[in-house]
């Protein structure tokens, strides 16, 4: 007998909704993946055409995060199950 979990990915896939829902997750995960004090100084905006546009409060964090968008990248893609996120663009 198949899981419940996995009758719903199914659905969704069939019915195209699989990647639109994982890249609405990029946004939610955020904070999640970053942590509570990067969180606290940026907002993710939207995600368009792989490029996550995230607002930050100053360019010392912007500067700062410069350094660790393809770890960020990663993570954020790792936790969405799948390639959804190309690029930061640090606003």
């Amino acid at each position: 007998m198949e899981k419940l979990g996995g009758i719903l990915q199914k659905v969704l896939s069939d019915i195209g909704l699989e990647e639109p829902l994982r890249r609405a997750q990029a946004l939610t995960v955020w904070s999640d993946v970053v942590g509570e004090r990067i969180s606290s100084v940026t907002e993710p905006l939207r995600l368009d055409k792989g490029r996550l546009f995230v607002k930050v409060t100053s360019d010392v964090w912007r500067n700062e995060l410069v350094y660790h968008k393809a770890e960020i990248i990663d993570q954020l893609n790792r936790k969405c199950g799948g390639t959804v996120v190309d690029d930061l663009i640090l606003v």
